[in-house]
């Protein structure tokens, strides 16, 4: 069974902003990062307008150089969407 995710350990400051990727925060709930971007989409009037953020290609080459996403972005499970955590 793998170790349980430290939520401290996938807050990014992106923007100034303390954000968690659209794919570490649908590995905390369990579900496809796809589908979590997919739900958000769909469902943005329940969603606060500064919920999350598109990345710029500069800040997701940045992230890549930094080893937190694979060059071809896919193999590390990571979105280009950002979601902005409380506080």
């Amino acid at each position: 069974m793998p170790a349980p995710l430290q939520i401290e350990s996938v807050i990014l400051t992106i923007r100034s902003e303390r954000v968690i990727l659209a794919a570490d925060l649908a590995l905390i709930y369990g579900v496809l990062p796809k589908r979590l971007n997919e739900q958000v989409r769909r469902n943005a009037d329940r969603f606060p307008g500064d919920f999350a953020f598109q990345l710029t290609g500069e800040e997701f080459r940045a992230l890549q150089e930094q080893g937190l996403v694979r060059v071809d972005g896919r193999a590390a499970l990571r979105s280009q969407i950002a979601t902005l955590k409380p506080g």
